[in-house]
């Protein structure tokens, strides 16, 4: 699956190096600097270097406060087919932002991350996701970040 994260702080790093090994990654942070301790995947600066990329997934790892801006400043440059995906902790406004791109989308409660020592268990947030679930559920599973069942 390719997969472009926004965000190279401690979250966006985390998820990069999680999953750089199962799957085509990049991630993307204007920050060239935030950039410099991220291997295996693809460093991203400017928008229509995701466009080249064209993911299939976007997981949004920008702090709470920039969820949406950061959703927004790449909008041209996904294609109509990605998945979009959140790891905010508050839902303020989210839903609403989901509805207006009528874009498949998954949001994940971040009860897991790396300030954890133990990964076993994520919990899934908001029933309401239009995102293929089996999707989701393959990809967590794979990084034996979640228990299904």
């Amino acid at each position: 699956m390719k997969i472009c994260i926004l965000g190279a702080g401690k979250m966006g790093t985390w998820l990069t190096d999680a999953l750089c090994l199962q799957h085509e990654v990049a991630i993307y942070d204007p920050d060239m600097e935030r950039l410099r301790f991220v291997f295996n995947t693809q460093r991203l600066t400017k928008p229509e270097e995701i466009a080249e990329f064209a993911p299939e997934l976007l997981i949004n790892a920008a702090n709470l406060k920039y969820t949406i801006p950061a959703f927004e400043s790449v909008m041209d440059f996904i294609p109509a087919s990605c998945i979009l995906s959140d790891i905010a902790s508050v839902k303020t406004g989210l839903e609403d932002f989901y509805k207006k791109t009528g874009r498949r989308f998954v949001s994940t409660h971040p009860m897991f991350g790396p300030t954890f020592g133990n990964l076993k268990e994520l919990r899934q947030h908001h029933a309401s996701s239009s995102a293929n679930q089996t999707t989701w559920e393959k990809l967590f599973s794979r990084i034996s970040l979640v228990r299904w069942g």
